[in-house]
């Protein structure tokens, strides 16, 4: 079965591992050891992402994420498109079908409420055939019409534990623990068994498994409390009924795995079921790089990759396929010198493999080379920066910030790495395959230098905010996820309360929708930056108007600028607001509510979205914490 999804819900909500509704039936996606795009095809080729500092990075990660059962990921790949009526044939090349696995495999009759599981490969939405017909009807689906019958619903609710394994919720064996001891219904492929709900609304304790033959009911109040599970759902010999297959649908032709860990009982849409793990990772071009371009040829990257230390197979391969393309390039390279990066690159990836890798250190150096080309002119064919003459802006914009810049053209690459559930336990989006999948967007953005020196000043004359502090990061504590210590610095979350502030005032200022603008926060008391990126990420021409850029003009920003934190002074649900001890997802916002400061999830980067966000830091309260803009 074929994806329906665009290129960037394949990689982002509903990549490797999640699940999703289509027109017909409900699908899991499948890792990239399905893909099937053989490496020498075309298509492998026109999908390739050029971003050698994001794989790099993302190979640091990974080590830090898969520990010892890490293997090299060679390349990015852009999601394909699906094909359209009337596409280009030059667009032919982005095109190939991505394999995706029906599931959940249970379906749920909406008139008679009989749980079934159609034909795994069937692609047409199914109505149901149920030949029985249940005491509360007078006639069963199957002698009804063609058109009476009604179409199968995929049920609810599903199971899963926090190691990522994924499964149906086993109805049959529920329903078989409590039938009569007579009743052999539940051993059949497809027995007659229902699922019920009352209408009262009261959750699992309004559901009703039920069998038709012997007529036995198992209400399912308890199902997702372990205390009652343990008490209420177990067999006639007094065993569980209800645990972990180890099951692993996005990888199918694996074996399931024995699995421990409680299973969890959630609807399909809960959040904790599938949580990605990503990173962005802007193109930055570097006047200092002497990456060569050869590196850039896919013939170069293919035997680079093979390299396993025999040189005499490698000199041979080398003179037969690389040389005669590294002869016209600049400068050119001979098979010595072609031969000396290879072995870098293998060098390289053997330091990754077997070195340890503080990875928070590392990001931060990786947001560190972005800030420092953000705050510099430069242009190439794929990035342009343009530092604006701070002399001719207000007061109260110098005062503010350090520097304002115009990134008339940029790239941005978001990548899933993989995903978790419930938990920390990391599972990738790839088992063997040496690739991963991406997608590219073109746009503009705004850069805003802040100066590490004023927040700095601005902290040090403020060590009240420290008291907010402790409390996001005690907070943070009692989540099931692991957040960076970053997160909860007040110097951060100063800066991630700010650009949600300009997104918001921007969107009603420059022509683009919010769901069209995304932020990235620098900070770091390591290499001393504060700054906000904030950029279009559609990634169809709108991205690339003009609209965001034009709004650096001075006669432009300081209106914007001011207007921002003046709307963020007052809030329509204040003083419940700007009181709150913490709200939002898990608490983790303070002074920050739907209504003053947060933003749909497309456009914040903060993972999960909308939490440490603080009005406070940018406007003080009445407990004498002034904040960043009090003055």
């Amino acid at each position: 079965m074929e994806s329906e999804l665009s290129r960037s819900q394949m990689v982002i909500p509903f990549g490797v591992g999640a699940t999703y509704d289509y027109l017909n039936f409900t699908a899991i996606s499948l890792a990239t050891d399905y893909w099937e795009i053989p490496p020498e095809h075309n298509s492998f080729h026109k999908l390739k992402i050029k971003n050698p500092r994001l794989l790099k990075f993302i190979n640091k990660k990974l080590k830090t994420l898969e520990g010892d059962k890490y293997s090299w990921v060679a390349y990015l790949l852009n999601a394909p498109i699906k094909r359209e009526n009337g596409m280009p044939v030059g667009l032919y090349d982005l095109v190939y079908p991505l394999p995706v696995s029906k599931f959940p495999e249970y379906y749920v009759c909406p008139r008679c409420s009989h749980l079934s599981k159609p034909h795994r490969t069937a692609e047409d939405r199914q109505r149901c055939q149920n030949e029985h017909k249940p005491k509360w009807l007078n006639k069963s689906c199957s002698v009804l019409n063609r058109y009476s019958k009604r179409f199968l619903e995929p049920i609810r609710f599903i199971g899963f534990c926090e190691d990522g394994h994924i499964q149906d919720v086993p109805w049959k064996d529920i329903m078989k623990a409590f039938c009569e001891d007579s009743c052999s219904e539940m051993d059949k492929p497809n027995p007659n068994l229902y699922l019920r709900d009352d209408g009262r609304g009261f959750g699992f304790a309004s559901l009703n498994l039920s069998c038709g033959t012997c007529n036995k009911r198992k209400n399912l109040t308890g199902i997702q409390k372990k205390e009652d599970r343990e008490r209420y759902f177990k067999n006639k010999n007094g065993d569980q009924i209800i645990f972990c297959k180890g099951e692993k649908p996005w990888l199918p032709k694996n074996e399931n795995q024995n699995c421990e860990k409680y299973l969890q009982i959630e609807p399909r849409a809960a959040s904790k079921i599938y949580m990605p793990e990503q990173e962005i990772g802007l193109y930055i071009p570097d006047e200092n790089d002497e990456r060569h371009p050869l590196k850039d040829q896919d013939i170069y990257q293919s035997v680079s990759e093979k390299y396993e230390g025999d040189d005499e197979l490698l000199e041979k391969t080398v003179e037969m396929f690389v040389a005669p393309i590294a002869r016209d390039l600049e400068p050119p390279l001979n098979v010595v010198q072609i031969m000396r990066l290879i072995k870098e690159d293998k060098n390289q990836k053997d330091s990754i493999r077997t070195e340890d890798v503080d990875i928070e250190s590392e990001k931060d150096d990786f947001y560190y080379k972005e800030f420092r080309v953000l705050t510099s002119n430069l242009t190439t064919d794929d990035y342009v920066s343009i530092s604006e003459n701070f002399d001719n802006f207000n007061e109260f914009t110098k005062r503010h910030l350090t520097s304002l810049h115009a990134i008339k053209k940029l790239k941005a690459t978001s990548v899933l790495l993989g995903f978790t559930r419930g938990g920390n336990k990391f599972n990738p989006a790839r088992e063997k395959s040496n690739f991963l999948p991406g997608f590219e967007v073109s746009g503009e953005g705004i850069f805003l230098n802040i100066g590490y020196e004023k927040i700095k000043k601005w902290l040090d004359e403020n060590r009240k905010f420290e008291n907010r502090k402790r409390i996001l990061l005690e907070r943070s504590k009692l989540d099931f996820r692991t957040y960076p210590p970053l997160f909860s610095e007040p110097g951060f979350i100063m800066l991630h309360t700010l650009s949600h502030a300009l997104m918001r005032q921007l969107s009603l200022e420059s022509g683009y929708g919010i769901n069209e603008l995304k932020e990235r926060i620098y900070f770091s008391h390591k290499n001393e930056m504060a700054g906000i990126l904030i950029y279009t990420s559609s990634s169809d021409s709108s991205g690339s108007m003009g609209g965001l850029v034009r709004r650096v003009k001075p006669e432009l920003f300081d209106g914007t600028f001011e207007n921002a934190i003046n709307n963020s002074m007052n809030c329509s649900n204040d003083p419940i607001c700007s009181d709150s001890s913490g709200q939002g997802l898990a608490g983790l916002s303070l002074a920050a509510c739907h209504a003053c400061s947060m933003v749909p999830d497309l456009a914040c980067e903060i993972v999960p979205k909308n939490t440490f966000l603080d009005r406070t830091m940018l406007i003080g309260n009445l407990e004498n914490e002034k904040g960043y803009f009090s003055n």
